[in-house]
């Protein structure tokens, strides 16, 4: 461990206390820790640092505010301590199935996190046990979190009490680090790093579109995934609400953490949540990437932002308006803060920042605008003579070229991990779901005995239980149905979205030659997976599956999936693209026989978007020039590669040479600047190629 890692840990664990309402001397947290106090003892004179940052930190009365937020908890939160309470490794927990702590993961503001082993489906989860009761507090982030339905956003798989009457919540388990380790890990790769807040700005826009603030954005509370491309926004119960649609704004709320909070949080007055706290927020995250050290005072960022070198200084800029005292003068919302970013990462003009001349002239040689390159040319043959013109003209077209070229290898990679985050919502959901089926032994007995005849299906336990207790949680991960087959391929269960009390025509079929219940070989599937695209019988529209293996102490039972609506249910297309793109996605695997039987086919398509939007049928499917698809399996495994590298070695993923100047669209009969990226999801410490490409096309 450094010396800064060391200034920094020990800060951290100082703001989480205070949070807590707990005054603690940086001392006596060194003292807790064998590592910090073994540190402490050979370089004392790091203490000294410790409590400059906290000085800084406490600046304007915020030593009042600790005061006034330990009254709040006392009165807020009637349970008893949080050290009274805490769970010993080997405790188990009962909600629906019987969990064991593992491990402490964290110690944060509002609870403790542990890691917890499900005895029962032999998975592992996130817990967070509450020092503050829900039910005492106006407003209940973690039912709020619950009801959406976003990558970025934990995916709560159930909720209930400890024996001791304890609140609890168990999430998706996320491997991965968290932001502020990451950012020391990779201190050099700005670019990924810059990609992730991009996606942690894009989760807080969804949720203040739904009328919540998280109020405490800061890297501790933001995942990134081992393989990369996840990155969640964690503590959500910090949450208050702008908006009546769950309840009113309560009074007490966490204050935010100092350095990431913006003025009006840590002042007196109980401000109205608003959506511009979370702005300021983000751009104290973007600081960190930008300087390498977390936000103090006023003075100090301002000093720091202005020492940047040339070529970051519209990052700067975005930082500085983001983090602006008066709320009015910052961003609107974070989608913008985004957006910026994004413009930055294209080569494009940041509307936050003030340029001068000369770095003016290096914008308008990476910009793509006609203007640029009549004024570059004329500039060239005043100065240079004509052999230097056309020296000049040469080499701003290779930056046109590779700045176009980098700006959409940015929004591919983007929009595919924004697709993949879906995907690991859905697995979630039907992990938890197996893991009730193998828990309670009559639903276990219906999914093991032999009954196939549709009317032993339709009375069954299994069939009741997929009706009534799935029903209130499919709208979490979008879906038009849940079903399980059994271990040959029956289909034994299953629930419609939109007609939940159907007579259900399929039970009792078999589905075993489906790429949702079995693999390339032909063997039911062992782990998570997407299926190839087919048609709907029932409903003649074109859905995907997602489905897991149902085990047991090891033996194989069956699967549980669900399916879903290509054009409604799965979001592929992020909300930041940019108006003039043009984004399809390509389904590399052999579709079903009733979607066309060939290779290629469009899952994602504007013929289709357009249709949806107008209230039309379904159009016939399009299929993508045969010429690409062997390229598109092959940069797939080489990024399948690439990420299998990255997480063993921590270095940064490459470019994929995905690029290509003068694509010719079939159907448009144009040709385009054109870009791809494979979707590569993580799940479980596992990488599985979904056998879908996402394409990026400009003109």
């Amino acid at each position: 461990m450094t010396h800064d890692e060391f200034v920094e840990l020990v800060v951290d664990r100082w703001d989480e206390a205070r949070a807590r309402g707990v005054a603690i001397d940086p001392r006596e947290i060194c003292r807790a820790d064998p590592e910090l106090a073994k540190i402490a003892e050979a370089h004392p004179q790091l203490l000294d640092r410790v409590e400059d940052e906290i000085s800084e930190l406490t600046v304007g009365g915020n030593m009042v505010e600790l005061a006034r937020i330990a009254l709040r908890t006392a009165v807020a939160s009637p349970l008893p301590s949080r050290e009274a309470t805490r769970l010993a490794v080997g405790t188990k927990v009962t909600i629906e199935n019987t969990y064991a702590v593992q491990e402490v993961t964290a110690d944060g503001g509002q609870g403790v996190v542990y890691r917890m082993h499900n005895l029962d489906l032999k998975s592992s989860v996130s817990a967070k046990l509450l020092d503050v009761d829900p039910t005492h507090l106006e407003f209940d982030g973690v039912t709020a979190a619950a009801q959406f339905n976003h990558p970025g956003i934990p995916f709560v798989v159930g909720c209930g009490e400890t024996e001791d009457g304890q609140p609890i919540y168990l999430m998706r388990l996320i491997e991965g680090q968290d932001f502020s380790e990451s950012l020391r890990a990779n201190r050099h790769d700005l670019r990924r790093h810059l990609y992730d807040f991009i996606s942690v700005c894009n989760t807080a826009h969804f949720a203040h579109e739904r009328g919540a603030v998280h109020c405490d954005i800061k890297p501790r509370n933001i995942r990134v995934g081992e393989n990369g491309g996840e990155v969640v926004l964690l503590d959500w119960d910090t949450a208050v609400s702008m908006d009546s649609r769950f309840r009113a704004p309560r009074e007490y709320f966490t204050r935010g953490t100092p350095g990431y909070a913006p003025p009006e949080l840590l002042g007196e007055a109980s401000p109205k949540p608003s959506r511009k706290v979370d702005v300021y927020s983000l751009g104290a995250v973007l600081y960190q990437i930008l300087i390498g050290e977390k936000p103090r005072s006023a003075e100090h960022n301002g000093a720091a932002l202005r020492s940047v070198r040339k070529g970051l200084r519209p990052l700067a800029s975005i930082v500085s308006k983001a983090m602006q005292p008066d709320p009015t003068d910052r961003y609107d919302t974070a989608y913008e803060v985004a957006e910026e970013v994004t413009r930055w990462l294209e080569s494009r003009e940041v509307r936050a920042h003030r340029y001068r001349p000369t770095e003016r002239v290096w914008a308008a040689i990476k910009r793509p605008t006609t203007m640029s390159k009549i004024m570059l040319t004329a500039a060239s043959l005043l100065f240079l003579g004509m052999v230097a013109a056309l020296w000049v003209v040469r080499s701003q077209n290779q930056h046109l070229e590779a700045a176009e070229r980098d700006g959409l290898r940015v929004s591919a990679r983007l929009c595919a991990d924004y697709v993949g985050r879906q995907f690991q919502d859905r697995w979630t959901f039907l992990e938890h779901a197996a893991g009730r089926i193998v828990s309670d032994d009559a639903l276990l007995h219906d999914l093991t005995a032999a009954a196939t005849d549709y009317d032993t299906l339709y009375q069954s336990r299994l069939q009741d239980w997929i009706r009534d207790d799935t029903l209130s949680r499919i709208e979490a991960p979008r879906a038009a149905s849940c079903f399980v087959l059994n271990k040959d391929g029956i289909q034994i269960a299953k629930l419609t979205r939109n007609d939940p009390m159907s007579k259900e025509p399929t039970l009792g079929r078999d589905f075993h030659d489906r790429s949702y219940f079995q693999g390339d070989d032909g063997e039911p599937i062992t782990t998570f997976s997407v299926s190839s695209a087919y048609k709907s019988k029932s409903t003649n529209k074109t859905r995907i599956a997602f489905s897991i293996p149902i085990r047991r102490d090891g033996e194989f039972l069956g699967v549980i999936g669900m399916s879903a609506n290509v054009r409604g249910d799965v979001r592929f297309l992020p909300p930041w693209l940019r108006d003039d793109d043009i984004v399809t996605v390509v389904d590399v695997k052999r579709t079903d026989d009733d979607v066309g039987g060939r290779e290629g086919a469009f899952l994602v398509h504007p013929s289709y978007t357009r249709a949806l939007e107008e209230g039309k049928p379904e159009p016939s499917p399009l299929f993508e020039s045969p010429a690409y698809l062997d390229r598109y399996r092959a940069l797939g495994g080489r990024r399948y590669n690439q990420l299998q590298n990255a997480s063993e070695s921590g270095r940064p993923l490459p470019f994929l040479e995905n690029y290509e100047k003068a694509y010719f669209d079939e159907v448009r009969q144009e040709p385009y600047r054109m870009v791809f990226e494979p979707v590569i999801v993580e799940y479980a410490g596992t990488l599985l190629d979904t056998g879908l490409v996402v394409k990026i096309q400009r003109k």
